[in-house]
């Protein structure tokens, strides 16, 4: 059997915010509990959720120590977030077809 692989690119990049947003819910952890762990205002934990503020090493290893999610995760989610943040985005399938 022949298989094609086409990767998967999300139409809008998500920062890694929205995956650590799940995992204080789940934690039931608050921002306010985050941001005194990491050493960040709430506000910068509001832009980091929202993906205006990078997600550092520091960051990420703070992550670790208070959501229990390993840094390499969020380093590497931080990493594809900012890749696709910057790549053209593909035509949408009805945008490419209206072009023929």
């Amino acid at each position: 059997m022949n298989r094609h692989r086409y990767p998967y690119v999300p139409s809008e990049p998500m920062p890694p915010g929205l995956t650590i947003r799940d995992t204080m819910e789940h934690l039931g952890i608050s921002g306010g509990k985050l941001a005194r762990a990491l050493g960040l205002s709430e506000g910068e934990v509001a832009s980091l959720l929202e993906g205006s503020l990078a997600l550092t090493d520091d960051i990420a290893r703070g992550l670790e120590a208070t959501l229990g999610v390993p840094a390499s995760l969020w380093s590497n989610l931080e990493r594809q977030y900012r890749e696709l943040q910057s790549a053209p985005r593909p035509k949408a399938p009805a945008e490419a077809s209206a072009s023929f």
